[in-house]
């Protein structure tokens, strides 16, 4: 990939990383070590909040027989 790179005399690059997993370090620092410049490193991984609240079971009151 970094050779494609140079070919088209790509030189700078900005990172954008999405999930979790090695792959990402290894990524970054494999364009470093190819000669390519990294400008920018952005996460863009999703984080969960657990949805809504469930609805509360509704209370009736006075109707005991």
């Amino acid at each position: 990939m970094a050779i494609r790179m140079k070919e088209q005399k790509i030189l700078e690059v900005d990172v954008i990383t999405k999930g979790p997993g090695p792959g990402r370090e290894s990524l970054i620092n494999a364009l470093t070590d190819s000669g390519i410049t990294v400008r920018l490193i952005k996460d863009t991984t999703p984080i969960p909040h657990n949805g809504v609240k469930p609805l509360q079971r509704k209370r009736i009151i006075g109707l005991s027989k």
